[in-house]
């Protein structure tokens, strides 16, 4: 149970790391200058989806499942693009209503074939589920020098000038975490702790000397490149060593973690809303508006997503799948 609270736990920190980031990429659009924070969102960024699809690798690897079933693809495929359509798409419209925007045959192509206006990471993780189930039919994935011979093909692969599919490029760029942690997930004995405590000082020192010179902006413009892809397996090679060498829990975390699909598609829907209201009473300075957004919408999602929750068909559109009324609340 230790292992598993620990997933949650990481769920916790990444589901807040990607709400807090985007109330400061909100907050930046008004002013320029978030002050530490601009610092903050580098790690942030890293912290977030990367970490998330290190965390169903490390998942698969632990799990021991049949990934290369198509029912097992097939359950995917219902978890994740429902509600990357339907919601994605209605979170859209509200867009497009509300900021009066003219839509283009342009813009329904880049949401419904590429991803790339709502809800990337949920097409982009179906892809790295399908070409898992490809690798493993192929028996691809089932030594540590093979997975770390997959992890340098996608990191040469997101050093292409263009990809067409937005949802593709990024499946490469995760895929790079997916696998790192599936390889440890997998293989929990591969790396001691001596060992791996010497990967991350060597890791520290590169990717500290990274983030001295780097902001956001050039953190999420060049993070295809592959010193900001080292910075990133840094970290997430950092946190997941960690958590899983020492069972690191927080009962706080655990709870925000099993919300964590919920948030993820939520907060957006509340991001704006309380952002406005936030500024309209007067909370302009930074660290309370960043802090505060960032509660309240994890906050409401979780409300929102016990609400939804109670009805079996908004449970499916919203969440994926017909999940047991309760399920979200354990």
């Amino acid at each position: 149970m230790g292992r598993i609270q620990s997933v949650e736990t990481l769920r916790g920190l990444a589901i807040i790391a990607v709400v807090m980031l985007h109330v400061i990429m909100r907050y930046g659009y008004k002013f320029e200058d978030t002050g530490i924070y601009s610092s903050i969102s580098p790690w942030l960024l890293f912290i977030s989806m990367p970490l998330f699809a290190g965390i169903s690798g490390l998942v698969l690897g632990l799990s021991r499942k049949d990934f290369t079933s198509f029912e097992f693809l097939k359950q995917k495929a219902k978890r994740l693009l429902i509600p990357f359509y339907v919601v994605g798409t209605f979170q859209y419209a509200i867009t497009i209503i509300f900021h009066k925007i003219t839509l283009t045959g342009d813009d329904l192509y880049q949401h419904l074939v590429e991803g790339r206006l709502r809800f990337y990471f949920l097409m982009s993780i179906f892809t790295i589920f399908t070409f898992s189930l490809v690798a493993g039919r192929l028996k691809l994935m089932e030594k540590p020098w093979q997975i770390i011979s997959l992890m340098i093909g996608f990191a040469a692969l997101t050093t292409l000038p263009h990809i067409a599919f937005m949802a593709l490029s990024h499946s490469f760029f995760l895929g790079i975490y997916f696998l790192l942690a599936y390889l440890l997930g997998k293989f929990p004995d591969l790396i001691q702790k001596k060992t791996a405590y010497g990967l991350i000082s060597l890791f520290a020192a590169i990717g500290v000397g990274l983030w001295l010179g780097m902001t956001k902006d050039m953190a999420i413009e060049n993070r295809h490149d592959i010193p900001v892809i080292i910075f990133g397996v840094f970290i997430t090679f950092s946190i997941l060593v960690l958590f899983i060498q020492h069972n690191l829990n927080s009962r706080i975390l655990s709870k925000i973690g099993s919300y964590s699909f919920g948030i993820f598609i939520l907060h957006g829907f509340f991001l704006p809303v309380v952002d406005r209201i936030l500024f309209a009473l007067g909370f302009e300075n930074v660290h309370v508006h960043i802090l505060l957004t960032t509660f309240i919408c994890t906050l409401g999602s979780i409300v929102a997503q016990e609400i939804l929750a109670s009805s079996t068909m908004l449970r499916k559109y919203f969440f994926g799948a017909a999940v047991p009324k309760g399920y979200f609340g354990k």
